[in-house]
């Protein structure tokens, strides 16, 4: 898609090598998949093979486009690491006050804010 093509090359031709290291990009057909599943196990197993090789927690900043009919957003993670535990839908953040905060940025060029 054309979403695939802008992502890789912010990915490729616009990030140096070490900002790519702090990054995962992931494509647009990700969040179809991880939303398609009925319980968070099963969402799970629906991406588990494309995140396999990368540990997500490790990254600074995760990038994830998002189509929900037809309208493109883009979800930023930022600072996964800062998540100590997830169970369910339960989320436990880190407590330590060094710690530097999880955050989600949802841009919308519509104007619509999670």
């Amino acid at each position: 898609t054309v979403i695939d093509f802008y992502v890789k090359r912010i990915e490729h031709e616009i990030l140096c090598a070490e900002q790519r290291e702090r990054c995962h990009f992931f494509g647009t057909y990700f969040w179809r998949k991880l939303s398609e599943g009925a319980t968070p196990q099963e969402a799970h197993k629906n991406v588990a093979k494309w995140t396999r090789r990368v540990n997500l927690f490790e990254k600074d900043f995760i990038f994830v486009p998002l189509c929900e009919q037809v309208h493109w957003t883009l979800a930023i993670i930022v600072n996964p690491k800062g998540i100590v535990q997830i169970d369910d839908l339960d989320v436990k953040l880190a407590a330590s006050p060094e710690a530097r905060p999880f955050v989600i940025l949802y841009m919308d060029s519509m104007g619509n804010f999670m």
